[in-house]
């Protein structure tokens, strides 16, 4: 079973969708509770969720992986790419 913040996050990318399907917010709600029906976000975070999408200047949405625990960090410095390749092709 999905948890709720999952449920949640799928939900914010589909209203980037529609937003930038240019559907109204009144709409884009309406579409979440035909689809996830009871477990549909409330109208007042699709609105918030709107804003924020709207409020991107790049017209890009910003879908960013969950965070999960146990995976470890890892840092790309530009000197690691240039390190890798001199050492394949040299």
């Amino acid at each position: 079973m999905e948890s709720v913040n999952d449920t949640q996050y799928k939900q914010c990318a589909v209203i980037q969708f529609l937003v930038a399907k240019k559907h109204s917010r009144i709409n884009i709600h309406k579409h979440l509770r035909d689809v996830y029906e009871r477990a549909a976000v409330n109208r007042s975070t699709t609105g918030h969720c709107t804003k924020r999408v709207m409020a991107l200047k790049t017209g890009k949405p910003e879908l960013q992986d969950l965070t999960r625990t146990g995976c470890p960090v890892t840092t790309v410095s530009p000197e690691v790419p240039q390190h890798d390749y001199d050492i394949i092709y040299d």
